[in-house]
C-alpha cells in the first residue's frame, strides 16, 4: 500500500511539470530576469529659430534658440561657440551677449550636436542704435547719431548717421499748413466739407494735410522757416531765376529745377529716407511696423484700410512708437527728401545717405489710410513723380542738429 502511494505521487509530479506548473523555489534558486536593450536614435539635424542675422548693440543679448530633430533623439545635447569672443560671447544655454561697441563688426555663433555632425549658425552684427530725446515745446524729437540696419524692400542696408537730427512727432496738419499759406489755401481732399467730415471726436484742422506734391512740401518748409526767423534749407530755380520763397504764394504745381538742400541750415526740411526709417523703427530693429512687430497689434498704432473708415484722421490719436512719434505707420504716406534711384544700393555701409534729389521721382514712406497693412511696414518704399498729389500723401518736418549727440 505504501509503495502504491509513492508511485502515485511521482506520477502527479510528472503531470504537473508537463502541464507547465512553476517549479517551487527553494534553496539557491534565483528569479529569472529579462534584459532590455535601449535603441539609440541619432540626431538628424539642428534647426535654428534665431535668424540668420541678428543686430544688437553693446551689452544687449539674444537667446540662440535651436531644436534638435527628431524630437525623440537619444542625445539632444547642443554645444554653442562664438567665432570671436571679443565681439560676442555665448554661454552653455545659448545666451549671446554683445561685448564690442565697434559697429558692423560680426561674430558667428555656432550650435553643434553632440556627435559633431550637425550645426546651425547665426551671425551677430554690432550696431549703435540712435536714442531719442522726448518732444520739446515744438513737438520735435531729437534722435542721436548712430547706426542701424535699414530693411529697404530691396534688401538690408547698413546705415550710419554721423549727426543727430530732429523730427516732428506728427504729420503736418491742415492748420499748420494754413498758418503758412493762408486759410483759403488748404489743398486737402478731406477738408471737412460735406462727405469729408472728421470723426465727431476729432478736430478737423488737426487732420494731416494731403494733396501736397514734393515741391509744395519743400515750399512749406522754407516759408515756415522764414516766418519763424530760421535759415531756410532749400534753394531752387524757376527757369533761369532763383525761386523767391519769401513771396511765393500757394500753387498746385511748380516747375523747379536744381533743387538743393543745405543740411547745415537750422530751418525746416523733409527727412531723408534713412532718417525717416530710423525714426519709424523707434530704436527697435525687430519692429515690422512703427511701434509693433505684430499685424494684429497694428490697429493700435496706425490708421489703414482695416480701421480708417476710408478717410484720414486727426494726428496723434493712435499710440506712439518707441521714440514718441505718431502716425509713422498709416494715416498718410509721407514725402522724403530722397529722389529714387532704381537699383539703389542695399548692401555695404552707407553714411548719411541722401538719395538723388534731382531725380524725377521722390520717396514716400509710411503707408496710408486706404492701403493694406503691408504698406505700413517700416521698410515699405513707395515713390511718385515730384509733382504728384494724392489724398493719401502728406509729409512731416525734420531739422538738422548742429552737433553730434
Amino acid at each position: 500500500m505504501k509503495k502504491m502511494i509513492g508511485l502515485a505521487s511521482l506520477a502527479l509530479a510528472v503531470i504537473l511539470v508537463l502541464a507547465g506548473c512553476p517549479k517551487p523555489m527553494g534553496g539557491n534558486d534565483q528569479p529569472t530576469t529579462t534584459t532590455t536593450t535601449k535603441t539609440t536614435i541619432s540626431v538628424k539635424r539642428i534647426v535654428s529659430f534665431t535668424g540668420r542675422v541678428v543686430y544688437r548693440e553693446k551689452n544687449e543679448t539674444v537667446q540662440f534658440i535651436v531644436s534638435v530633430e527628431p524630437l525623440d533623439a537619444t542625445n539632444k545635447t547642443v554645444h554653442f561657440q562664438s567665432s570671436n569672443e571679443a565681439i560676442a560671447t555665448v554661454d552653455n544655454a545659448g545666451l549671446v551677449t554683445v561685448v564690442s561697441d565697434t559697429v558692423w563688426e560680426q561674430a558667428t555663433i555656432t550650435a553643434t550636436s553632440e556627435d559633431g555632425n550637425y550645426t546651425a549658425t547665426c551671425t551677430i552684427v554690432v550696431i549703435q542704435k540712435p536714442t531719442a530725446t522726448m518732444p520739446d515745446a515744438n513737438s520735435f524729437v531729437t534722435i542721436s547719431a548712430g547706426s542701424m540696419p535699414l530693411f529697404y524692400d530691396a534688401g538690408p542696408s547698413h546705415v550710419t548717421l554721423t549727426k543727430a537730427f530732429q523730427i516732428c512727432d506728427h504729420e503736418v496738419t491742415q492748420k499748420e499748413w494754413c498758418d503758412v499759406f493762408g486759410a483759403d489755401n488748404n489743398p486737402s481732399h478731406f477738408n471737412g466739407s460735406s462727405g469729408k467730415e472728421a470723426d465727431s471726436s476729432e478736430i478737423q484742422e488737426n487732420r494731416p494735410v494731403e494733396m501736397v506734391n514734393w515741391y509744395m512740401a519743400i515750399a512749406y518748409c522754407n516759408k515756415r522757416s522764414i516766418k519763424e526767423g530760421l535759415t531756410p534749407c532749400y534753394s531752387a530755380q524757376s527757369g533761369e531765376s532763383d525761386v523767391d520763397f519769401t513771396s511765393i504764394s500757394y500753387a498746385t504745381e511748380y516747375n523747379w529745377t536744381n533743387v538743393t538742400c543745405n543740411f547745415s541750415a537750422n530751418g525746416y526740411r523733409l527727412p531723408t529716407e534713412a532718417e525717416w526709417e530710423i525714426a519709424a523703427r523707434g530704436g527697435v530693429t525687430g519692429d515690422v511696423y512703427a511701434g509693433t512687430a505684430a499685424e494684429t497689434d497694428l490697429r493700435n498704432y496706425a490708421w489703414y484700410e482695416a480701421n480708417s473708415s476710408s478717410k484720414t484722421h486727426a494726428v496723434k490719436k493712435k499710440s506712439a512708437n518707441g521714440y514718441g512719434l505718431y502716425d509713422m505707420s498709416g494715416n498718410v504716406f509721407e514725402w522724403c527728401w530722397d529722389g529714387v534711384v532704381y537699383g539703389y544700393s542695399s548692401s555695404g555701409v552707407q553714411t548719411d545717405p541722401q538719395g538723388a534729389p534731382s531725380a524725377s521721382f521722390h520717396v514716400n514712406r509710411g503707408g496710408g489710410w486706404n492701403y493694406r497693412a503691408w504698406s505700413c511696414r517700416a521698410s515699405y518704399r513707395y515713390s511718385h513723380s515730384s509733382d504728384y498729389c494724392d489724398k493719401s500723401l502728406g509729409f512731416r518736418l525734420a531739422r538738422s542738429c548742429s552737433k553730434k549727440k
